[in-house]
Protein backbone atom coordinates (compact mmCIF):
# COMPACT_ATOMS: atom_id res chain seq x y z
CA UNK A 1 0.00 0.00 0.00
CA UNK A 2 1.15 3.10 -1.17
CA UNK A 3 0.78 6.71 0.89
CA UNK A 4 1.23 9.72 -0.07
CA UNK A 5 3.13 11.61 3.30
CA UNK A 6 3.51 15.73 3.19
CA UNK A 7 6.02 16.59 5.86
CA UNK A 8 8.25 19.93 5.62
CA UNK A 9 6.79 21.17 2.54
CA UNK A 10 8.30 18.13 0.37
CA UNK A 11 5.55 15.20 -0.61
CA UNK A 12 7.34 11.79 -0.03
CA UNK A 13 5.77 8.19 -1.29
CA UNK A 14 5.85 5.88 1.19
CA UNK A 15 5.11 2.25 1.70
CA UNK A 16 2.67 1.24 4.22
CA UNK A 17 2.64 -2.47 5.00
CA UNK A 18 -0.36 -3.87 7.83
CA UNK A 19 2.31 -5.56 9.90
CA UNK A 20 4.32 -2.78 10.18
CA UNK A 21 1.43 -0.50 11.30
CA UNK A 22 0.33 -3.18 13.98
CA UNK A 23 4.32 -3.35 15.38
CA UNK A 24 4.40 0.63 15.71
CA UNK A 25 0.78 0.38 17.40
CA UNK A 26 1.83 -2.35 19.67
CA UNK A 27 5.19 -1.03 20.48
CA UNK A 28 3.31 2.48 21.03
CA UNK A 29 1.05 0.78 23.61
CA UNK A 30 3.79 -0.84 25.00
CA UNK A 31 5.87 2.09 25.70
CA UNK A 32 2.79 3.12 27.59
CA UNK A 33 2.55 0.84 29.85
CA UNK A 34 -0.98 -0.06 29.05
CA UNK A 35 -2.50 3.66 29.47
CA UNK A 36 -4.63 5.26 26.54
CA UNK A 37 -2.62 6.89 24.34
CA UNK A 38 -4.11 10.51 25.23
CA UNK A 39 -2.29 13.32 24.05
CA UNK A 40 0.31 14.78 26.15
CA UNK A 41 1.87 18.13 25.63
CA UNK A 42 5.56 18.49 25.12
CA UNK A 43 7.93 19.89 27.73
CA UNK A 44 7.62 23.16 25.59
CA UNK A 45 3.45 23.32 25.43
CA UNK A 46 3.10 22.16 29.30
CA UNK A 47 5.38 25.25 30.36
CA UNK A 48 3.71 27.54 27.95
CA UNK A 49 0.18 26.40 29.43
CA UNK A 50 1.33 26.55 32.77
CA UNK A 51 2.81 29.74 32.92
CA UNK A 52 -0.47 31.28 31.44
CA UNK A 53 -2.84 29.23 34.37
CA UNK A 54 -0.28 30.62 36.74
CA UNK A 55 -1.15 34.15 35.55
CA UNK A 56 -4.75 33.93 34.87
CA UNK A 57 -4.65 32.41 38.12
CA UNK A 58 -2.41 34.98 40.67
CA UNK A 59 -4.76 37.40 38.60
CA UNK A 60 -7.65 36.41 40.21
CA UNK A 61 -6.73 35.21 43.32
CA UNK A 62 -4.88 38.79 44.14
CA UNK A 63 -8.34 40.64 43.25
CA UNK A 64 -10.16 37.75 45.45
CA UNK A 65 -8.17 37.82 48.70
CA UNK A 66 -8.23 42.07 48.58
CA UNK A 67 -11.90 42.01 47.95
CA UNK A 68 -12.42 39.23 51.06
CA UNK A 69 -9.70 41.07 53.24
CA UNK A 70 -11.56 44.18 52.68
CA UNK A 71 -14.58 43.25 53.56
CA UNK A 72 -13.73 40.64 55.97
CA UNK A 73 -10.92 42.65 58.33
CA UNK A 74 -10.91 46.01 57.09
CA UNK A 75 -10.89 48.05 59.72
CA UNK A 76 -11.15 45.64 62.58
CA UNK A 77 -7.35 46.22 63.90
CA UNK A 78 -3.86 46.08 62.35
CA UNK A 79 -3.13 43.00 63.55
CA UNK A 80 -6.18 41.52 61.91
CA UNK A 81 -4.97 42.93 58.30
CA UNK A 82 -1.65 41.83 58.94
CA UNK A 83 -2.72 38.26 59.93
CA UNK A 84 -4.87 37.97 56.90
CA UNK A 85 -2.66 39.45 54.24
CA UNK A 86 0.09 37.36 55.65
CA UNK A 87 -2.11 33.85 55.06
CA UNK A 88 -3.49 35.16 51.87
CA UNK A 89 0.05 35.83 50.75
CA UNK A 90 1.07 32.14 51.49
CA UNK A 91 -2.14 30.26 50.63
CA UNK A 92 -1.74 31.07 47.18
CA UNK A 93 1.67 29.15 46.37
CA UNK A 94 0.44 25.42 47.24
CA UNK A 95 -1.95 25.40 43.59
CA UNK A 96 1.32 26.55 41.85
CA UNK A 97 3.89 24.36 43.42
CA UNK A 98 1.15 21.28 42.06
CA UNK A 99 0.92 23.17 38.41
CA UNK A 100 4.91 23.57 38.69
CA UNK A 101 5.28 19.81 39.13
CA UNK A 102 2.68 19.26 36.33
CA UNK A 103 4.95 21.18 33.90
CA UNK A 104 7.65 19.88 35.16
CA UNK A 105 6.73 16.39 34.81
CA UNK A 106 8.69 15.85 31.13
CA UNK A 107 11.86 16.32 32.47
CA UNK A 108 12.14 13.56 35.41
CA UNK A 109 11.40 11.71 33.06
Amino acid sequence: MMAIVKKYGIKLQVNIDKIAIADYLKLTFEANKGHSMAYKPSERNRKLIGIMVVIIYLTIYVFLAAALGEWLVLGKGVGWEISYFAVAGIIWIFPVIKLFRWMDDLIKR
